[in-house]
């Protein structure tokens, strides 16, 4: 028997979130009200640090025109809606992104799966190997522990999406959980060789993930205003001005006399909590320019992708998570996390960042695209300047969208025309003869 030791080199690209990291990836999703609040409740631990915040004169600075059309009342998006948009922005193209939509709705309040496979893979006829690919797909959306089919899954999902874990954690849930579930805590040890010190930290973890993913969304949200984290306006020559408002930009103030007069006459421990909290605060300060960087980055993208229709109102341009973050050179969960709860105020009025992407629809021509705002902005401009004694069948407005450049099925005018609430053909034409 060959019992000689061999020793392989493999390289392989990891990343390992720190602290920093995960502090500054939590605050680029925050929004103006959120953010406020985070540093607030950091600053409360921390006796150095002052939060100026401009929340509070956001109402006197704002005309009451404006901040009355900003007012939104309390939110209503659900997992089901949080999930969908997802859907549409990161799989628009994907053959299995239908089956996704699939099993969204198959989930419980909770964000748990609670179909059979077989069930599935019966019900809506597909193969067993596009069902666990659709389920993989549906287990990277946010939040994590979506699309569990029971307790250690959710748990396990969680952990294996969070790089910082502590040692122990990922065997625990994916091998362990029976001696976790019957509290045997020796036995753990024992299997995992873990210290007393480590079985704690690894079980305090634990404690911290979410059974029920999905019901967060379920909890009522108190009323709120929308404070725009952006703004846009038109110069009198025609051209875009940008900039981030500061509602959306506190500022962090540090008590450095107060700070370097302590460490003059401090002992060893007294220094080291002075180093600590001097360093949460630069952290902090690192993690808001990141954010003002990655935020004014972002939305200047969706300013250049969408400028026709911020300056004529044009119909939105087709945009996608993946072509800001090809531009930025980002990771499209990046634009995900800076998107989410951000607007931006234009002379136009108020708009969510998400609501300027918009999916994209074939094309005749294989190297053009048109989104799908395009598509009904064309065709409502069709359907207004038809014949009023003889309305366009979708047949016929099926050829002249080809004829515009848009290449669609007649199911898919169907589909689009009830969206817009533009009743058929011969109801049309009834409605104008009267």
């Amino acid at each position: 028997m060959d019992q000689s030791i061999r020793l392989n080199q493999r390289q392989i690209n990891k990343l390992v979130l720190t602290q920093g990291m995960r502090q500054s990836i939590q605050m680029l999703q925050l929004d103006a009200v959120d953010l406020d609040a985070y540093l607030k409740d950091v600053a409360e631990s921390n006796p150095f640090i002052e939060v100026r915040s401009h929340l509070e004169r956001a109402e006197d600075s704002l005309s009451s025109a404006t901040f009355e059309e900003m007012s939104a009342g309390s939110s209503t998006e659900n997992l089901f809606d949080h999930l969908l948009m997802q859907v549409q922005l990161s799989l628009a193209g994907n053959p299995l992104r239908q089956i996704v939509v699939y099993l969204i709705n198959q989930l419980n309040n909770n964000g748990y799966l609670i179909l059979e496979d077989r069930q599935i893979v019966d019900e809506i006829g597909i193969s067993p190997e596009k069902l666990t690919e659709a389920i993989r797909l549906l287990q990277g959306l946010d939040p994590p522990g979506v699309g569990a089919r029971n307790l250690q899954e959710c748990l396990s999902l969680q952990a294996h999406r969070d790089t910082g874990i502590p040692k122990g954690v990922i065997a625990i849930l994916d091998q362990d959980f029976e001696l976790l579930v019957s509290h045997d805590m020796t036995r753990i040890c024992e299997k995992n060789n873990l210290s007393t010190t480590e079985l704690h930290n690894a079980f305090d973890f634990i404690k911290s993930l979410s059974a029920a993913p999905g019901k967060v969304f379920e909890q009522p949200q108190p009323i709120s205003y929308i404070i725009p984290d952006a703004r846009l306006s038109v110069t009198n020559d025609g051209q875009l001005k940008l900039w981030l408002t500061k509602w959306g930009r506190p500022e962090l103030v540090f008590a450095e006399k107060t700070y370097q007069d302590l460490k003059k006459s401090a002992n060893s421990a007294t220094q080291q909590y002075l180093k600590e909290k001097h360093e949460e605060y630069l952290s902090l300060q690192h993690g808001l320019q990141r954010r003002e960087e990655t935020l004014l980055a972002t939305v200047n993208q969706i300013v250049v992708n969408q400028h026709a229709f911020l300056l004529h109102q044009a119909a939105l341009a087709p945009l996608l998570l993946r072509d800001v973050a090809k531009a930025l050179q980002v990771n499209e969960s990046t634009v995900s996390r800076t998107i989410k709860g951000k607007h931006l105020q234009t002379d136009l009025g108020i708009f969510a960042f998400k609501d300027f992407f918009s999916k994209r629809t074939q094309a005749v021509s294989s190297s053009a695209y048109h989104s799908v705002d395009q598509l009904k902005f064309t065709m409502m401009q069709l359907i207004q300047s038809e014949n009023k004694m003889c309305p366009a069948s979708d047949n016929l407005l099926v050829k002249w969208l080809y004829e515009k450049g848009f290449k669609v099925a007649r199911r898919t005018v169907t589909k689009y025309r009830n969206e817009l609430g533009l009743p058929a053909a011969s109801a049309r034409k009834s409605k104008w003869l009267k």
